[in-house]
């Protein structure tokens, strides 16, 4: 039983506590550093996402670089090996040259 009005006196102590609503000051401050921390934070992120862009663009432009130079490339022994084949054709035509004459 006393337990309870125990139980009952803190319950109604801490209900009388809201009661008396203590107003608290505000720092004028708060607001200011708030607002710069934000800014900072904002612009260390337009920072990092105009180098990430940048960076970006230079492996684009890496990649499309490398695709140009292996078509250039590839079509260049493309174009050589064709001109082997042609000319090796024509050498045979122009001696007459058959399997059986070749000697390795």
């Amino acid at each position: 039983m006393e337990r309870e009005k125990e139980i009952l006196n803190e319950v109604e102590k801490t209900l009388n506590s809201f009661d008396d609503d203590i107003v608290l000051k505000e720092n004028p401050f708060l607001f200011t550093r708030i607002r710069s921390g934000m800014q900072d934070k904002s612009e260390k992120v337009k920072k990092e996402s105009l180098f990430h862009l940048g960076l970006n663009k230079a492996i684009l432009i890496l990649v499309l670089l490398v695709n140009i130079i292996t078509l250039v490339y590839y079509y260049n022994e493309g174009s050589k090996s064709n001109l082997q084949e042609q000319m090796a054709a024509q050498l045979e035509n122009d001696f007459k040259i058959e399997q059986s004459q070749n000697i390795y």
